[in-house]
């Protein structure tokens, strides 16, 4: 509109699926786009490494939680 760039994604605060999303529209540019080998190599490794991060990281958030519960219980246990 107007000549004016306006970006794909305005939102500040990007959620998992969104930053994904970006990704592939990188990886995989739309007809008439172009991103070149060396880009989409050093993104899909990025990639991969994100993926990577996020699933360690809600398996350690996963796993606190569990702790957090089992000490709850006990607590609960010792005041009964």
């Amino acid at each position: 509109e107007n000549g004016e760039f306006k970006p794909a994604y305005n939102d500040t605060i990007k959620d998992y699926n969104t930053i994904l999303e970006m990704f592939d529209r990188i990886l995989n540019p739309d007809p008439m786009s172009y991103t070149s080998p060396e880009l989409k190599s050093v993104f899909s490794k990025f990639k991969d490494l994100f993926e990577k991060h996020y699933e360690e990281q809600k398996e350690l958030e996963n796993s606190y939680q569990v702790q957090s519960n089992t000490s709850t219980q006990a607590i609960k246990a010792k005041l009964s």
